[in-house]
């Protein structure tokens, strides 16, 4: 006689394109829908990663679509504040926390597994009120300040993080886990590489904190100390939506950019490919800097804990530079792999890529010990004791 599996029930707050995090929760409920029975309450939309969720059964569909469209849209809804946009925030969260609480007291789930504050803004707020075990799966820090910490770690039963950094920013003891973003590796091994041209890849969200501005800076300093013209920098990333006050920051500095090729590309389904045609990937996240943006000076922070991007490039072949935010030292280990910096500065910047271009051959990643430390296997074995040690 078969066991009737225990259920879970996925609350996905997400639509959009496939970035890391999305990467990261299409493995975790491939893993748990082994072991367990899993349903999804998700975004009545239509995107790139919905369509990778059609396998999942539905159980329902977070109300008032059109004010998250425009809430988690380009980010402009909530500059600004007015009554109007105040009450339509309020009013957005707490119907779906309603909603979520009724077909959870309905469902009646083991568990209730979600990611990020939005999905426990959106659908969390009122469940450990009446037992239930909530799972979070925490992709970046909290903020600082310590009575939303407090509250937001009130309302889980139990944390997952994917790196250590962010484990201790929590200091939440037992109650955070900490398991590595996990992956099926199964990729060939990278050809020799051609001379010419060397490419630079760029990979990420139009978000000013992902530090692409910083990145032109760096690559127009780059292009005055080194023979620049057979050098192409590619940037993916969905610029479309990018806030127009971000755009004119972008066009100025890509205005001074002389001789390397700059192509903005638009976001791609087939990072991996991207990755693995080019000779190193750059990670310009910001840590925290202070940009003009429509004439107002404005603090921008990176929300990084283990950025999937550069897992996957090192586990190319492809080494990186990158920005020392959460989780970056915790995937580049080795002086093989690339080099850390200790802020998204483009002098800093410009003096890695540097010196990585004059000696591409020395930069070699050790893909094999990339494989085996963030392993699919291994974060499936995790998640699965997670879960039953909650139950």
């Amino acid at each position: 006689m078969s066991q009737i599996k225990r259920k879970i029930l996925f609350i996905e707050s997400f639509t959009g394109t496939c970035a890391g995090a999305q990467k990261v929760s299409l493995n975790v409920i491939k893993c748990l829908s082994a072991d367990f029975d899993v349903s999804l309450i998700k975004r009545n939309a239509l995107s790139d990663y919905d369509d990778k969720l059609v396998d999942y059964r539905v159980d329902g569909f977070l109300p008032n679509e059109n004010y998250l469209k425009k809430i988690y849209g380009s980010g402009d809804f909530l500059k600004n504040l007015t009554l109007i946009k105040t009450f339509t925030v309020f009013f957005t969260f707490f119907t779906c926390n309603f909603y979520t609480l009724f077909r959870v007291l309905k469902l009646k789930p083991a568990y209730i597994y979600t990611y990020d504050p939005r999905g426990l803004f959106l659908g969390c707020l009122f469940l450990r009120i009446f037992g239930f075990q909530v799972v979070w799966h925490l992709h970046s820090k909290l903020p600082k300040n310590k009575f939303i910490k407090s509250l937001m770690m009130a309302l889980c039963t139990k944390i997952i993080v994917p790196s250590k950094a962010i484990a201790d920013s929590l200091n939440g003891g037992e109650k955070v886990s900490v398991i590595y973003n996990g992956f099926d590796f199964t990729l060939p091994d990278k050809p020799k590489r051609k001379n010419l041209p060397i490419k630079i890849l760029f990979l990420g969200t139009p978000h000013p904190h992902k530090g692409v501005h910083n990145l032109l800076q760096a690559i127009r300093i780059v292009e005055q100390k080194i023979d620049a013209k057979d050098i192409v920098l590619n940037v993916f990333g969905p610029f479309e939506r990018c806030d127009d006050d971000y755009k004119r920051v972008i066009d100025g500095f890509l205005a001074d950019i002389k001789d390397i090729e700059v192509e903005f590309k638009g976001w791609t389904n087939n990072a991996e490919k991207e990755i693995f045609a080019s000779d190193l990937l750059v990670f310009p996240s910001v840590i925290e800097q202070q940009l003009a943006l429509g004439g107002k000076v404005q603090t921008i922070k990176s929300s990084e804990a283990l950025p999937t991007v550069l897992i996957e490039s090192l586990a190319m072949g492809v080494p990186v530079v990158a920005t020392n935010t959460p989780g970056v030292s915790e995937i580049i280990t080795s002086p093989n792999d690339g080099i850390i910096i200790s802020e998204s500065d483009p002098e800093e910047m410009a003096k890695a890529i540097e010196l990585i271009l004059n000696q591409l051959d020395d930069f070699k990643p050790d893909k094999k010990y990339v494989f085996n430390k963030f392993s699919l296997k291994t974060m499936n074995s995790q998640l699965v004791k997670v879960f039953k040690f909650t139950a």
